[in-house]
């Protein structure tokens, strides 16, 4: 009767969901007892541990966004380090079979 009734009223006085009717069940009690038990319960609980507001704090960085910026920061690096390359093969054009020709006369 009393712990089916305390959790019901510790569940709503921390705003938690919990199905009533599966603790109604337990208690074995009428609907009438249960919730008047249940305003008792909950006032006690109010005065044990009032409910108190939260004080927004600024928002600090978190980790995922040192890791969203480092991300970012590598693929800058990443796209300047590839426009290198793009420069540096356009800069330096090689035909294919000059190419072909300097690999086959290496490897002998």
């Amino acid at each position: 009767m009393y712990p089916s009734t305390a959790v019901f009223a510790a569940c709503k006085h921390l705003k938690l969901k919990v199905d009533k009717q599966k603790l109604l069940e337990q208690s074995c009690l009428k609907k009438s007892a249960f919730d008047t038990l249940a305003a008792e319960l909950m006032k006690m609980a109010e005065k044990v541990a009032p409910q108190t507001k939260r004080i927004a704090k600024k928002r600090t960085h978190v980790l995922m966004d040192i890791m969203e910026n480092q991300i970012k920061e590598a693929e800058k690096k990443s796209m300047k380090a590839l426009q290198a390359t793009e420069e540096e093969s356009q800069e330096n054009p090689e035909d294919y079979e000059d190419w072909k020709k300097r690999i086959i006369s290496e490897s002998t």
